[in-house]
């Protein structure tokens, strides 16, 4: 089973579903993720399924197009909620990259950053600003405590990680990771969590033999990690952007630009490590601005083919939806 058939899974959520384990389980859970590798992924809408024994199978929900809470992964066997299935399927799949909110959108940026748009009007193109994190720093210069909590768990969860070495840093310690990432993006620490989520990524790809696996992209996400969480836990003072660059940004927010008419300059296909797939087509507008327009979800290559990214080379309709300027 490669996480391309899988949804994303929100990082709070992998992380509640390892805890619950009883220790036992837990020891066992990096076996049965080599396990479910075997089992095939079906998909049905919005709805996933992957059938693990004759009286068992995983379903997982995504009307969002990722999994957002611990109840939209089922099994159906008799340890459920608190079996091993379920922990295997989360720690398998691939770490969605935000919460999903009614405001926010799930398509992944196609660059594969860890940013997120907020979902623009269908019926009106739209130019990108840099908008502030969703929780708003402090007035000093100086971390607050929540963020000096959310922090040492980064950094505690990272120097596990370190001690650990990428062979044994297993579903557990991930867990572990996904949980500090989760409360520093709450604590309004954005670079320090996608920093959290990459070595997190780059873990599962090592130990699942993925040949994306880059150990060059780990190391750099570590090193990362604990630098931005040591700074941000020993921090006694300095100045306020530099605070600002270290807990970073959450998204990008759109304005409306009222009605254009675009021409389709070239469409190209989107596969992510992050098993999103689709395609991103670029266009132009009478001023010469560039903007993009994409259709990218959860998926795996043959949906990077049949992915509907309009237009095409030539015009298009004066309200394109969701354009927006491609990133340089």
């Amino acid at each position: 089973m490669s996480t391309q058939g899988l949804p994303p899974v929100a990082p709070d959520v992998t992380a509640g579903i390892i805890e619950a384990l009883t220790p036992r389980l837990r020891k066992r859970l990096d076996a049965a993720i080599d396990k479910l590798a075997a089992y095939p992924v079906s998909r049905d809408g919005d709805t996933v399924r992957i059938t693990v024994g004759e009286d068992a199978e995983l379903t997982l929900s995504i009307p969002t197009g990722s999994v957002t809470r611990a109840e939209d992964l089922h099994c159906s066997c008799l340890l459920a909620p608190a079996c091993v299935h379920r922990a295997a399927a989360a720690a398998s799949a691939p770490v969605a990259d935000a919460e999903p909110t009614p405001e926010t959108s799930n398509t992944p940026d196609p660059q594969g950053t860890s940013s997120t748009t907020e979902t623009p009007d269908p019926n009106t193109a739209t130019t990108p600003h840099q908008a502030a994190a969703s929780t708003e720093p402090g007035a000093g210069t100086e971390p607050t405590g929540a963020e000096r909590a959310a922090a040492d768990a980064l950094w505690t969860a990272g120097a596990a990680i370190v001690d650990a070495g990428v062979d044994t840093a297993g579903a557990v310690l991930q867990a572990g990771l996904l949980r500090a990432a989760h409360t520093a993006r709450l604590a309004g620490l954005h670079r320090a969590s996608a920093a959290a989520v990459a070595v997190a990524t780059g873990l599962r790809t090592a130990r699942a033999g993925d040949p994306a696996y880059r150990l060059t992209d780990l190391v750099a996400a570590l090193r990362e990690l604990l630098d931005v969480a040591h700074l941000l836990r020993t921090s006694t003072g300095g100045t306020a952007p530099a605070l600002d660059a270290l807990r970073g940004t959450s998204r990008r927010a759109y304005a409306p630009a009222g009605s254009l008419r675009l021409y389709g300059l070239f469409t190209e296909p989107v596969l992510t490590a992050r098993g999103f797939a689709g395609a991103v087509t670029t266009t132009v507008d009478p001023t010469g601005t560039l903007r993009t327009i994409g259709d990218v979800a959860p998926g795996g290559g043959g949906r990077a083919g049949g992915a509907r990214a309009p237009p095409g080379p030539g015009g298009a309709p004066p309200h394109a939806p969701g354009a927006r300027p491609p990133r340089g």
